[in-house]
């Protein structure tokens, strides 16, 4: 692999939250290489859904929170960016209804 392959290569992990953004949990993983993105995440679980079945009864917000990396070794990595985001949690709720 070359430098420019290593210098095209981004790595975002993604983090949820659920009516506050203060207990994120780990979501999924986005690799971007060469502008050729590659998603890895789970389904939500039963847990994760009864929460945001919550958010949205109760109008509260789901927040998403991701950060770039250059390499997949976090444990010797801080994220060069921190990104956040919210969006009310019924229009999520909407979607996997």
């Amino acid at each position: 692999m070359n430098n420019n392959q290593v210098n095209n290569l981004v790595i975002i992990r993604l983090y949820q939250a659920f009516n506050s953004e203060q207990n994120y949990q780990y979501r999924g993983l986005l690799t971007i290489q060469n502008n050729v993105p590659i998603i890895k995440q789970n389904p939500i679980n039963d847990e994760q859904s009864q929460l945001l079945r919550e958010s949205a009864k109760n109008g509260d917000n789901y927040y998403l929170k991701a950060e770039a990396y250059q390499t997949l070794v976090f444990e010797h990595e801080k994220p060069y960016q921190i990104s956040k985001t919210f969006i009310p949690a019924v229009s999520i709720f909407l979607l996997l209804d």
